[in-house]
């Protein structure tokens, strides 16, 4: 009959056989023969997962979502995968629930069976239902499970992303007392201790510059002036980069000063929050390279990331001779050869130099056609 037949075919047609290699017809029937032996087998849960699978990939993600609530059941883990299809939908509210009801199960066989990838998927669903402590223990604990190097990076910027959604959640429902925004502050340097070029951080990072003045600047005891030390080296740090882009270079050094004493990443941070002003929705330009030329100032050894950043903003400014050292050093990061090309390809265009904006629009077409890319010296 119809029921035998389709197991016949599941079994020996469709199972193992590689998605690209089917019809799209062949890829439709493998559906209907899907749902139709699922529904003779409620309880086989391998065959219930691949129909997910199948959903999935047909982008039918709400009802993958159900199969897989389903499963969650006897295996709790999918359930959070169901948790990730509904968020993709915008069923914010049946994700929370869902994920309420998996989480603890999940802990429990994370527990038995320690696995950092299982660890980062719990720490990110705890991030959604606005667990930020605990997934902060979880990401920690998670961390110590291996010594991958790939994998202990991933787990690092997760740590700081979650510092960072924690920061503005606190944001979000927190008033402007002094205590507050040392919490916030304490967030946003524990996430850039994590991961100092996190791009999200610096934008926190920027919102609490723009978001300070004296009054808000308060010593330990809650009261005082910019002049005055804190516990925190990065609150003397937005002290300091407030009053740079304010215009008060004295007070503002020696501000920076303090953080610099306790903080060896303050020239990386200064020049993330110039990448961060000058990509803002309104840009400040002006502002992004005083904070960079003070990123310079304090650097014994600026990384190529600098000279990148300094290059963009005279770019974006229409100095374009300005540009072209700082782009010429960039060039030797292969991570931005294309973007570094075609500005240089750009400059070299509004300076008059016809032969080399030619050359960089040849490496441009080389890059794209992944031929011989622009040597590491390169000195155009």
């Amino acid at each position: 009959d119809q029921l035998e037949a389709a197991k016949w075919l599941l079994k020996n047609k469709y199972i193992g056989m590689p998605w690209k290699d089917l019809t799209e017809k062949e890829r439709d029937d493998f559906g209907k023969i899907l749902e139709l032996v699922c529904a003779d087998q409620p309880f086989n849960t391998q065959l219930h997962e691949l129909h997910a699978e199948h959903l999935i990939v047909t982008d039918q993600r709400r009802r993958a979502a159900k199969v897989l609530e389903d499963v969650s059941y006897v295996r709790p883990f999918r359930g959070l995968q169901a948790v990730a299809l509904l968020r993709q939908l915008g069923e914010d509210k049946a994700a929370k629930q869902l994920a309420k009801r998996v989480l603890p199960l999940v802990k429990v066989q994370f527990e038995k069976d320690p696995d950092p990838r299982l660890g980062l998927t719990i720490a990110r669903n705890q991030c959604f239902l606005k667990q930020f402590e605990e997934a902060d223990v979880t990401l920690r604990a998670t961390l110590r499970l291996t010594d991958s190097k790939t994998e202990r990076s991933q787990l690092a910027g997760a740590i700081s992303d979650l510092h960072v959604l924690w920061e503005a959640h606190l944001r979000d429902g927190q008033g402007p007392s002094y205590e507050a925004r040392l919490r916030r502050i304490r967030l946003i340097q524990t996430a850039t201790q994590w991961a100092v070029n996190n791009s999200r951080a610096a934008s926190s990072l920027l919102y609490l510059v723009d978001e300070s003045t004296p009054s808000t600047a308060p010593s330990v005891e809650g009261t005082g002036s910019f002049g005055e030390r804190t516990t925190e080296p990065l609150h003397h740090l937005i002290r300091g980069m407030r009053l740079l882009i304010d215009g008060d270079n004295e007070q503002a050094r020696k501000q920076i000063d303090i953080a610099q004493d306790e903080m060896k990443q303050v020239p990386a941070l200064l020049n993330n929050v110039a990448i961060a002003l000058a990509k803002s929705d309104e840009p400040r330009m002006g502002k992004a390279l005083v904070l960079c030329e003070e990123a310079f100032r304090r650097s014994s050894a600026p990384t190529l990331r600098f000279y990148e950043t300094r290059a963009t903003i005279l770019f974006q400014t229409d100095r374009y001779a300005d540009a072209i050292p700082d782009l010429k050093r960039a060039l030797k990061d292969s991570s931005s050869q294309i973007k570094v090309h075609q500005m240089l390809a750009e400059c070299y265009n509004q300076t008059g130099d016809e032969q080399l904006h030619q050359f960089h629009l040849k490496k441009l077409r080389e890059l794209a056609s992944g031929g011989p890319e622009a040597s590491a010296s390169e000195s155009n």
